[in-house]
């Protein structure tokens, strides 16, 4: 075996396209197991992808190809040291169409602590992050952060206004272990191989080997206990009747890909919780803390709720599109595949204008005369153009800059609001 050299081939996305029979021999597998089916991630530990691969493949982007030395695992999780040789593969080097990159490998008597990546305490902490998809806590960190202006609560009582925004984030945390947990299960992430790393497709840490089922489950079980205890404290500093806007907001946030609700197979309800949760529902929690009772929401958190609201619907939205054909065929009916992905985009310029015309409209009572224009017009022309770049890029690579421009476009306009309604 260890004479034989593993060919393997990927294309942009990790998914393998030809395994030869040095692969199977080393690795394990039959070629019909991983070809179309699974990513050249599957051979090295998560760790390793993580803080290596990226810059294995930059080098051989750079110079040519990459040679180095490493520890791969097999079908039956055993480890072994190899020599591995990576180039850049090409539809047609004249013009430098990329297919996708060759990995050659051999099996090599050398101990495996010799050869092992070293892996970075920040890779350590990087998986944990992964693991809970922290980055796109953005959304509702700044959901609060407005709804705190709306309600004054950062000017009455700021100590219960970042209470909120603790809460709201372990709830969303809590909420994104929980529906990668049911993704897997479910068979959702086994089947999806069409992804844009870090923007779609879930964390797949599971997939990766980087935690296991029984971790995610420990993992979402510790973020529950730290958010009820720091929303406990929120509440007996404000209001207590914003228990239930929270016990409301875990219900959904967990009902999205958790039984029975599993809402976000209900052709449409999915995308109507997300806008719910990470706007008025946000918004109306800041009121009620801010209040003396029960109901208490104004003009203002209506309508700014509702802007914020559908724009995280636009980033779910968007974040669907490489999903679509794995969520058909597990039977995640969410909205965009009830609808289908070439007419999506209809329903995109509707998340993403929509705000627009409510600042035109029903502006906030901070936004008047020329900034209301000016908010308004900024808003309905960053939509549009991105609508059309949907519209020419949903079924390739390229749609990955829909899925950054949705979101600079939350976080930008959201931002944009925090400062006018703190200094109106």
């Amino acid at each position: 075996m260890e004479s034989m050299k593993s060919v393997i081939t990927c294309d942009m996305e990790g998914r393998i396209t030809s395994f030869n029979k040095g692969a199977e021999s080393i690795f394990g597998y039959g070629a019909d197991e991983v070809i179309d089916r699974k990513r050249v991630s599957l051979f090295s530990p998560g760790e390793t992808v993580l803080e290596h691969v990226p810059a294995w493949l930059k080098k051989a982007d750079e110079e040519g190809e990459y040679v180095g030395k490493t520890v791969f695992v097999r079908k039956d999780n055993t480890r072994f040291a190899a020599k591995i040789k990576i180039t850049p593969t090409f539809k047609d080097k004249k013009t430098g169409e990329r297919l996708g990159y060759c990995g050659v490998s051999e099996v090599i008597d050398e101990p495996l602590e010799k050869v092992r990546p070293s892996i970075s305490k920040g890779t350590h902490i990087l998986k944990w992050l992964i693991a809970m998809r922290a980055p796109f806590t953005g959304a509702s960190i700044l959901a609060c952060i407005l709804a705190g202006f709306s309600s004054k609560l950062w000017l009455t009582a700021p100590f219960v206004a970042f209470g909120a925004l603790l809460s709201v984030v372990g709830l969303h945390l809590y909420a994104n272990v929980v529906n990668d947990i049911h993704d897997v299960e479910r068979g959702v992430d086994d089947a999806n191989n069409g992804y844009f790393l870090a923007l779609s497709g879930g964390s797949r840490v599971v997939e990766l080997g980087l935690f296991t089922q029984d971790e995610m489950r420990a993992l979402a079980r510790r973020i529950l206990v730290v958010t009820a205890v720091v929303g406990s404290l929120t509440l007996l500093a404000g209001n207590r009747y914003a228990l239930g806007v929270g016990l409301l907001g875990l219900v959904l946030g967990a009902g999205y890909t958790a039984p029975p609700l599993y809402l976000i197979a209900r052709k449409g309800l999915g995308e109507l919780t997300i806008a719910l949760t990470f706007g008025p529902l946000i918004f109306f929690g800041y009121d009620t803390l801010a209040a003396e009772s029960w109901f208490a929401m104004s003009s203002n958190s209506w309508i700014l709720g509702t802007m914020v609201g559908l724009w995280t619907a636009g980033i779910l939205w968007a974040n669907q599109i490489p999903d679509a054909a794995s969520d058909r065929r597990t039977g995640k009916t969410n909205l965009l595949v009830t609808m289908g992905e070439s007419s999506s985009w209809l329903f995109y310029a509707l998340l993403m204008c929509a705000p627009g015309a409510i600042a035109l409209l029903y502006p906030p009572s901070f936004l008047s005369g020329v900034s209301q224009v000016l908010v308004a017009a900024l808003i309905l022309v960053a939509g549009s153009a991105l609508t059309l770049r949907y519209r020419a890029t949903w079924d390739s690579r390229d749609f990955v800059v829909v899925n950054k421009g949705t979101i600079a476009i939350q976080h930008l306009g959201t931002i944009a609001l925090i400062v006018l309604a703190a200094f109106s």
